[in-house]
C-alpha cells in the first residue's frame, strides 16, 4: 500500500507539472496550482453496489493563483459540494465550489469539477474563473486544468460515508 502510494503522489506532482508547462509554454496569463488536502462526507454512502450519492468537500489548498496582472500565493480555504454515482470500488460525479484566501495578496477560483475514482485514485478536470489582487495589480480570467488525487475512506467497511483527500491540481487560461 506504501508503494502504492508513493507512486501515486509521484503521478500526482509530474501531471502538475506537466500542466503548467503546458500553460506557459502558450503564455496563459491566468494560472493556478495547488496542493490540496481535506475531508469530505458522502450520502447516503458508498456501499458494495453503486448508486447515486450527494457528495462535500472541504479543505485547505497551498498554492498560487495568476491572474494577470494580478497574482496570490499562500494558503487557501476551500469548499466543494455536488453529486455523483458511485461504490466503494468506483464512481464520479461533478462538484461546485470555491477556494479563496492567500497569504502574499488575495485571490480565489471558482470551480466545476468533474471527477472519475478507481479505488484510492481520483482524476478531476476543473474549469475555473479566477481572480487575483497581489502587489502587481489586480486581474481575473477563466481557465481549464487537471489534477490527481488520493482517496482515503475514514470506515474500514461499507458504507463509507466520510473520506480524507490528498493531491495536487494545476491549470491555465485566457483573460
Amino acid at each position: 500500500m506504501r508503494m502504492i502510494r508513493r507512486f501515486s503522489v509521484l503521478i500526482a506532482l509530474i501531471s502538475a507539472v506537466a500542466l503548467l508547462a503546458q500553460g506557459s509554454a502558450y503564455a496563459a496569463p491566468n494560472a493556478v496550482a495547488a496542493a490540496i488536502t481535506g475531508r469530505g462526507t458522502i450520502w447516503p454512502g458508498l456501499d458494495v453496489a453503486a448508486a447515486p450519492q450527494s457528495v462535500n468537500f472541504g479543505g485547505t489548498a497551498v498554492g498560487t493563483i495568476v491572474a494577470v496582472p494580478g497574482a496570490s500565493a499562500g494558503v487557501y480555504s476551500c469548499s466543494f459540494s455536488g453529486s455523483g454515482f458511485g461504490s466503494v470500488a468506483a464512481g464520479g460525479g461533478t462538484v461546485t465550489g470555491t477556494c479563496s484566501g492567500g497569504t502574499v495578496g488575495s485571490g480565489s477560483i471558482t470551480c466545476v469539477v468533474t471527477f472519475v475514482r478507481v479505488g484510492v485514485i481520483v482524476v478531476i478536470v476543473i474549469s475555473c474563473g479566477t481572480s487575483a489582487t497581489g502587489p502587481t495589480g489586480s486581474g481575473s480570467g477563466n481557465g481549464q486544468g487537471a489534477g490527481v488525487f488520493l482517496f482515503a475512506p475514514d470506515q474500514a467497511t461499507p458504507p463509507v460515508t466520510s473520506y480524507r483527500l490528498v493531491g495536487v491540481a494545476a491549470g491555465a487560461g485566457a483573460a
